[in-house]
C-alpha cells in the first residue's frame, strides 16, 4: 500500500510478463492496480473459472461443508448433482464448521441446504410461526 502507483504498475507488468500472459491481461491488471482493486483478484479468478466451466459445458457448484470431503465423497456428490442438473458439475468446496454437519450446495442459482445448522434454522422459523398464531 505504501508504494507509489508507478512502482506498483511496473511490478504488475513484470509479473504478467514473467508468467507469459497476454497484453490484455496486463492491461486488465493495470486497471485493477490504478483503481486499488487488486484485492478483488481471487473473486475475479473464480468468476472467470465459472465462465470457462460454462463454456466447456459444466456448472460450478459451491459446496459448503462442516469438514473437508474426501475424494470419493466429492465424486459421489458431483455425480448426484450432474444427474439432477443434466450437465457436468465441478465442485468448489469451502469448509464452514458453523454448519455443524451436512452440506449446503448452490448450483445453477439454486441452493440445497442439507446442513444441521440449516435444519435447525428452518425448525426455529416453524416454531416461531406456530408461536405467533
Amino acid at each position: 500500500p505504501g508504494r507509489p502507483l508507478s512502482e506498483k504498475l511496473t511490478l504488475a507488468r513484470g509479473i504478467v510478463e514473467s508468467i507469459g500472459f497476454s497484453g490484455v491481461t496486463g492491461d486488465f491488471l493495470a486497471v485493477l492496480v490504478r483503481h486499488g482493486r487488486v484485492g478483488l483478484l481471487p473473486r475475479i479468478a473464480e468468476e472467470f473459472a465459472s465462465l470457462a466451466d460454462s463454456a466447456a459445458g459444466f456448472l460450478t457448484a459451491e459446496v459448503r461443508t462442516a469438514r473437508l470431503l474426501d475424494a470419493e465423497q466429492r465424486e459421489r456428490l458431483s455425480q448426484a448433482l450432474s444427474r439432477v442438473t443434466g450437465i457436468g458439475v465441478r465442485l468448489r468446496q469451502t469448509v464452514d464448521p458453523e454448519l455443524l454437519a451436512g452440506a449446503s450446495v448452490t448450483v445453477g442459482g439454486r441452493t440445497f441446504d442439507g446442513s444441521v445448522a440449516g435444519g435447525l434454522e428452518r425448525l426455529r422459523h416453524r416454531l416461531a410461526a406456530r408461536a405467533a398464531t
